[in-house]
């Protein structure tokens, strides 16, 4: 249900427990504890409605790190860190509590945010009316289509923008904006600044970071 204060809770109890061994290497017995329980996370978070793309991709990433430990504290320490992790994945993911049409037409935007979208498109894809789709839209998710889809957009595009140097005109193309200008009144609405100023914060806040890590 992606509740983090059931399951941190939940999760201190069974580090509790004493388990047995399966390796007399403790590292590598670690590790492979580690790897069942980021196992039993991912079909919670299916039993959560997130779609299996996004477990996979978060699974991964934690299945690379948990390799690349080289101790037996790092490894107790990511227990509470993938907890979190799994949480926030489902409760910014969960499909729970929307019809099949509305689970499909979130998942098809999600994936193909940067492709020409509509109301008409989406309509024709799951053979229903534009009146239909836009009213159950409306009422399951509490926004319109259209808004749904620019917020998609708008996020993949603060993703490019925090993770990579990429000119802010291709940003905007990757996102599904064929307009920079647009985007950037877009961007400049949500967010109060541009994408540019945006970028430039992240890198101000990124550095004095460092300069402070450099201090200690």
């Amino acid at each position: 249900k992606g509740d983090y204060i059931s399951a941190s809770a939940t999760w201190s109890e069974f580090v509790r427990y004493r388990i047995l061994p399966r390796h007399s290497d403790p590292v590598r017995n670690r590790k492979n504890l580690m790897f069942v329980v980021n196992t039993l996370f991912r079909k919670a978070a299916e039993q959560g409605n997130v779609h299996p793309v996004y477990i996979d991709e978060l699974s991964r990433k934690i299945a690379i790190q948990i390799e690349s430990c080289t101790t037996e504290s790092q490894l107790s320490s990511m227990g509470m860190e993938m907890v979190r992790k799994y949480c926030l994945l489902v409760n910014n993911y969960s499909r729970s509590g929307y019809s099949k049409l509305i689970r499909d037409c979130l998942d098809y935007v999600d994936f193909h945010y940067m492709e020409p979208l509509t109301l008409t498109s989406l309509a024709d894809q799951y053979y229903v009316s534009n009146t239909h789709l836009s009213a159950l839209f409306k009422k399951e998710v509490n926004m319109n289509l259209k808004e749904y889809i620019q917020e998609v957009r708008l996020r993949q595009a603060r993703f490019l923008l925090n993770t990579t140097k990429l000119p802010i005109q291709e940003i905007a193309a990757n996102c599904g904006f064929m307009d920079v200008n647009y985007f950037t009144r877009v961007f400049r609405k949500v967010h109060g600044i541009s994408p540019r100023e945006y970028r430039k914060r992240i890198q101000k806040n990124d550095q004095e970071i460092l300069e402070v890590m450099k201090r200690i």
